[in-house]
């Protein structure tokens, strides 16, 4: 993520159990989805046509306060929370003051500074028709300040040109507290065009988006996730609301020429360079200066970085490049080396190169889709393809008030030669306790904290590099009854 102005637009049995099973597929084009909703939103860039080798950050068409106007506004995956400059935007009559705050961008060093306003914003086609309406507070800029070791920031108390959307996930931190679900307008539609009238969003709408090279998609459907391999995010209590879920960074393998470790992934659409902390011992240097810098922190050509997600013993899927190549669409304008004990690699926007990436805020996956535009020579994406069946048991149903209640989950699937991995979901009333497999494929939640009446537990399986999600119907627990 990195500042864009208009001018530069770049997570025990008993005797009596109940079972519950069901057997469900993931989102192959000739198997059943997991996304019932057929309604979603195609929104193109607006700088689609001049864009095709990615050399500026998407933008989208996007208008304030139901103005009938829009300005073209970079469309970053790197950050979260839409900021425009007082040019750009201005708030409406009545608006509410929602106090000071800042936007910190850690490719760039760039710190903007201002006040946060209540705001509506209204999504355009490349023809200008509205597509889709959103509800989203907007930080008006009214100075930039640089942190320390900055890249190409030069102080300004009187910016104009700044206008940036984003709507990235797990990117909260000291310096961006406001950097949650509740500001990513994307999640927060309020209205999205169908039969070509603006109408609610039906209620089985499966809120996230399918990122792809011209354009995003708004709201999950088994067409636009179809051929796509999906990996469980762990959730983020911290940051979740009974409205929205929020969701730790993507895992991922990282080779670094050879040396290989284990950390987060960001696909990020708001910067041309790569950004990676790699693992210890790794053999990167001498580095070099990076284009369009001074800075002498750059892979030098000849080196080769690999990404494996989420890992390399089952990757959902892979891609490499050998810095200098630049006839490989997935190379970035530059692969800048950062400090730091956590490993981290940060794409860069020509991951659309290969790659169209999924965000599934409802349930927690990102997902990944091969878009043919490089050589499967450099990557892959592998769709699970085996179904998998969900069994949930109750160790005590009813159960007495004080006490303990297991819930078992045990995933099974077709191929007995292979075990399930991943994790199971455990949603008890609506809160969720992810819980990881065992070598069994077993799953097991315990709770005395469940209160008199009856309670509804389902138990979701997050699927493998082999098999597809499945879910368990409702059990209904009874307590004291």
């Amino acid at each position: 993520m990195i500042f864009y102005g208009l001018n530069s637009i770049s997570r025990r049995f008993s005797t009596f159990f109940t079972v519950l099973m069901i057997v469900s597929n993931l989102s192959v084009a000739d198997s059943p989805s997991p996304y019932t909703s057929t309604t979603s939103v195609f929104i193109p860039y607006a700088n689609a046509g001049g864009n095709s080798d990615l050399t500026e950050t998407p933008t989208i068409n996007v208008g304030f306060n139901g103005s009938g106007k829009y300005t073209q506004i970079g469309m970053d995956t790197g950050s979260v929370g839409i900021v425009a400059s007082a040019d750009i935007f201005t708030p409406a009559r009545g608006a509410k003051y929602l106090g000071p705050g800042q936007q910190y961008y850690s490719s760039s060093g760039i710190i903007e500074v201002g006040s946060w306003w209540s705001a509506t914003q209204q999504f355009y086609d490349t023809h200008g028709n509205l597509i889709a309406t959103a509800n989203v507070p907007v930080l008006q800029v009214t100075s930039i300040q640089c942190a320390t070791g900055a890249r190409g920031c030069t102080p300004n108390n009187n910016p104009t040109g700044i206008a940036l959307m984003g709507i990235g996930f797990a990117r909260e931190s000291p310096q961006q507290p406001r950097g949650t679900p509740n500001y990513n307008a994307f999640l927060n539609l309020q209205r999205i065009l169908q039969n070509n009238i603006l109408q609610p969003l039906p209620v089985n709408w499966c809120n996230g988006y399918v990122v792809r090279p011209d354009g995003v998609y708004l709201g999950l459907t088994a067409a636009n996730t179809a051929n796509a391999g999906f990996v469980k995010l762990l959730p983020w209590p911290a940051f979740t609301t009974p409205q929205l879920s929020e969701w730790m960074a993507a895992p991922m393998t990282i080779d670094a020429n050879g040396t290989k470790g284990n950390g987060n992934v960001l696909m990020d659409t708001g910067v041309g360079d790569a950004f990676l902390t790699p693992p210890p011992g790794s053999n990167l240097g001498p580095l070099v200066t990076c284009p369009g810098t001074t800075l002498v922190q750059c892979v030098p050509p000849g080196k080769t970085i690999g990404v494996y997600l989420p890992d390399d013993t089952n990757p959902v899927a892979h891609y490499s490049y050998l810095v200098g190549d630049n006839s490989n669409p997935m190379h970035p304008d530059g692969t800048h080396v950062d400090s730091g004990s956590d490993i981290f690699f940060n794409t860069s926007r020509h991951v659309l190169g290969g790659i169209n990436f999924i965000y599934d805020n409802t349930n927690g996956y990102i997902g990944y889709i091969w878009n043919g535009n490089s050589s499967s020579s450099v990557g892959f994406v592998t769709p699970a393809t085996t179904q998998s069946a969900t069994t949930l048991i109750s160790s005590a149903n009813p159960a007495m008030i004080t006490n303990d209640v297991t819930f078992t989950a045990i995933v099974t699937g077709i191929d007995s030669s292979q075990t399930p991995t991943g994790g199971i979901t455990f949603v008890i009333d609506g809160s969720q306790q992810y819980i990881l497999l065992d070598d069994s494929g077993v799953a097991t939640f315990s709770t005395s904290q469940l209160t008199a009446g009856k309670h509804t537990i389902v138990a979701k399986y997050s699927g493998d590099v082999t098999y597809v999600r499945s879910v368990s119907p409702t059990l209904i627990q009874k307590i004291g009854l």
